[in-house]
């Protein structure tokens, strides 16, 4: 049964209101994990525009503006400083010319992509995707290039309003890391959020350098555990902005679509922190102590030094769906038919079941 998003908020503002209920009026509320995800990617898809690079920069010059002191300036994230007099600011028409970023900071804005190019291979949609676009200064965006963003607790570089290049908390990835001011933590926590939902498919086929480093084999988390707690943890510390909000209803005119986790914060916690997100009936059974190998898997598991024979198996999806069953002749399952995802296999002997959790990345 479907029901609306009307009960779940009421917001101040009718223009994002109306454009934001109408957007999500026959998503169905009651989803949660990987279904939801899935729902979201379908609707993000669907109605999307492709627009031009060039016009990138008009949205930008129209809508990405700060009013300071009563004048007009770009709003950059990567010079803007929200606790006193600015460090410097750019006119729209300041933007940088083709290949001229500028040697420091005040040259010229330019556009930048918080999910970065290289990591999708400069492909398209997602090339001009407006959510993943901002503006900033030319040469901190050089200097953040195609890192990945944490917490950075050794910098090697500070920019003149804090945002820092230099080594993370994150213990088990290495490399440099670029952090944005806590001002808009939440802001790009969340556009990289949406690209995971947005391109849920292309996701996992993607392979820049920078990427691979957090990208993660779960497909429901889409990165690295540790990353991704990394985004969560910025998406509650700094909740969505009216900036982020107007923002939004503006790209949905322009592309099309929405990034759903501005409209609705919740939809984070859905989706990724609901009860570990086990369906239901694998909560009825015991866990296995088969350790399944390799996973997350291609074409085949392995049961390893499981030795029943003629045992019952079958394999559910994140949803609870039977994809396989059969009887064990021998140690490992093909499971070369199955699509990409998280399934749970169940072994019955005895007049009972027990489980296991793999993943099919490939």
């Amino acid at each position: 049964m479907k029901n609306t998003l009307l009960t779940l908020s009421i917001f101040l503002y009718s223009t994002f209101a109306f454009a934001q209920i109408d957007y999500y009026k026959d998503l169905d509320s009651n989803r949660r994990c990987q279904e939801l995800k899935t729902e979201l990617y379908q609707y993000l898809k669907k109605d999307a525009i492709e627009i031009s690079y060039d016009n990138v920069y008009n949205f930008m010059s129209d809508y990405d503006l700060v009013n300071i002191d009563g004048n007009t300036y770009i709003w950059d994230i990567y010079s803007y400083n929200p606790n006193g007099a600015q460090y410097y600011t750019y006119k729209p028409g300041q933007k940088c010319g083709s290949g001229n970023g500028g040697s420091s900071e005040n040259f010229c804005w330019n556009r930048e992509h918080v999910f970065p190019s290289s990591w999708f291979n400069t492909g398209t949609p997602m090339y001009t995707d407006l959510v993943n676009l901002l503006p900033t200064d030319a040469y901190v965006n050089n200097r953040k290039g195609s890192l990945p963003v944490a917490n950075v607790i050794t910098p090697s570089y500070t920019s003149k309003n804090g945002s820092k290049v230099g080594k993370s908390d994150i213990s088990n990835i290495a490399g440099d890391f670029f952090e944005p001011i806590d001002e808009f933590k939440g802001d790009i926590a969340r556009i990289l959020l949406y690209m995971s939902v947005r391109y849920e498919d292309e996701f996992r086929t993607w392979t820049g350098t920078d990427f691979i480093r957090v990208k993660g084999t779960d497909p429901l988390q889409g990165y690295r555990e540790t990353y991704l707690n990394v985004l969560l943890q910025w998406h509650e510390q700094d909740p969505p902005s009216q900036k982020e909000r107007d923002r939004n209803t503006k790209i949905e005119i322009k592309q099309g679509n929405r990034n759903p986790f501005v409209d609705y914060p919740q939809f984070v916690d859905y989706i990724w922190k609901t009860d570990d997100c086990t369906p239901v009936n694998v909560k009825n059974y015991e866990q296995s102590k088969v350790i399944l190998y390799p996973n997350p898997a291609q074409n085949e598991i392995s049961l390893g030094d499981y030795a029943a024979k003629d045992q019952k198996y079958y394999i559910t999806d994140i949803s609870g769906k039977t994809v396989m069953n059969g009887i064990f002749n021998q140690p490992r399952i093909s499971v070369a038919n199955i699509e990409n995802g998280t399934y749970f296999l169940f072994i019955t002997e005895n007049d009972r079941a027990t489980y296991s959790k793999f993943i099919i990345a490939r």
